[in-house]
């Protein structure tokens, strides 16, 4: 059994209008519970109760005494693993709902190749109601590793299903592995995002009563006279697309789609020798990397630059002379144009707001995480960060832009952490 008290601000912000020293604050109780039958079979589930404060526009400003309370029920995980290798982790399948991470340097920025999506490659560092020390994938579905020449080489195979964003049930079958040394390690993967879909007008919406999802160009012997979203375009060339176009036009037209392979490699040094024995920490001065392409092909307009939907991570863990059990840096590069993706979550288009302003200052994010053990039962978190958070509404839907876009933005959160 774990209590969690989690109390913070976003200190400087913009959701609607300017976010200034707005609370957030969660109380969290986990339990767990784990059994094994035989040699080969591990069972192990949990339950969380998350008392939260909802957070709007309404609401900006407001203590939480006087914000609405709410109370989550949900499953901290539920799955089976067969070890296919009796007493041994070497080989195994593991089937239910599991936090799932392939980054252990991650602690909020990274693990890009489930936690993003490819059209539009949105990048989430948060579920909104775990805010930190949760750099993980709630994943539903399949994964499993095998370990080749005493781990050396690790292997993943992961069969996820789509649980929250529309459409849901979709499957992204993924692959990953890994070559561990003493001082180094590095990895490589990819994501086939929603590859199996079971219902592919949704994955690429084109209803002819709707055409927030389509892209047209309209040309005249030669000269283009629009390029761009349907929704946007003048009334005229909207009309042409309508009619076909006529003898000296020529009209095309594009359906944007979800569906998208994503690719991720990551790398790690150990330099913590370099540090004297008797100061040095075990995780100190480790130096990480990662990086993504969140989506190979390129689709007209909102995607038509590789080089913008390549998020760069890179952080080091800082010596504490044991102070502390990890201060860990990081800092990411993400030069995507678009922020808002309400569309995207209220209706399934895998397209941005045309009208929405294109952001030219959030290319950098950055993170500074940090935690501390008090015997055998007690453990503070810390975590200040210009990152992807977003905070969900009374509905539970989360808020659909970034809180922190400027560089000036930033919040704090302050963890408490009894038993174990």
């Amino acid at each position: 059994m774990k209590l969690k008290i989690d109390a913070g601000q976003i200190v400087n912000g913009f959701y609607v209008r300017k976010v200034e020293f707005q609370p957030v604050n969660r109380n969290t109780v986990v339990l767990s519970e784990n059994a094994k039958y035989g040699d080969a079979w591990e069972f192990n589930a949990g339950f969380e109760g998350i008392l939260w404060w909802p957070f709007g526009a309404s609401d900006l400003g407001l203590p939480p005494e006087q914000r609405t309370v709410r109370v989550e029920p949900r499953l901290s995980q539920a799955k089976a693993k067969l070890k296919l290798i009796p007493e041994s982790n070497k080989a195994y399948v593991e089937l239910g709902f599991f936090p799932y991470k392939y980054n252990s340097d991650a602690h909020n920025l990274g693990e890009y190749l489930y936690r993003s999506g490819t059209y539009p490659g949105v990048i989430q560092t948060t579920d909104g109601l775990h805010l930190m020390d949760h750099a993980a994938y709630d994943a539903y579905g399949l994964h499993a590793h095998l370990s080749l020449m005493d781990g050396l080489i690790e292997q993943e195979f992961n069969l996820f299903t789509e649980p929250n964003l529309i459409p849901t049930g979709d499957l992204t079958p993924a692959y990953e592995a890994s070559l561990s040394g003493k001082l180094f390690q590095i990895g490589v993967g990819a994501a086939y995002n929603r590859l199996i879909s079971y219902n592919s007008a949704s994955v690429r919406p084109h209803a002819s009563t709707d055409e927030n999802n389509r892209y047209i160009e309209v040309d005249s012997t030669g000269t283009v006279l629009y390029r761009g979203p349907y929704s946007i375009a003048p009334y005229r060339m909207q009309q042409f697309f309508q009619h076909d176009g006529d003898s000296l036009h020529t009209v095309s037209h594009h359906y944007y789609t979800q569906r998208g392979l994503k690719l991720m490699a990551r790398a790690a040094v150990d330099l913590g020798f370099l540090l004297p024995e008797q100061i040095r920490g075990p995780q100190d001065l480790r130096i990480f990397t990662e990086a993504a392409v969140l989506g190979v092909e390129d689709q007209p307009y909102y995607y038509d630059d590789i080089w913008r939907r390549i998020p760069v991570m890179a952080g080091i863990n800082i010596p504490t002379f044991k102070y502390l059990d990890i201060l860990s840096f990081q800092m990411e590069y993400y030069r995507s144009l678009f922020n808002n993706d309400e569309q995207f979550i209220a209706n399934s288009y895998p397209v941005w707001n045309p009208s929405a302003p294109r952001y030219r200052r959030d290319d950098w994010k950055w993170s500074v995480y940090t935690e501390k053990t008090v015997g055998k039962l007690f453990k503070i978190y810390a975590q200040v960060a210009n990152d992807h958070v977003r905070l969900p509404e009374f509905t539970t839907n989360l808020s659909a832009t970034d809180l922190t876009v400027k560089p000036s933005h930033w919040y704090y959160l302050i963890r408490l952490e009894f038993g174990g």
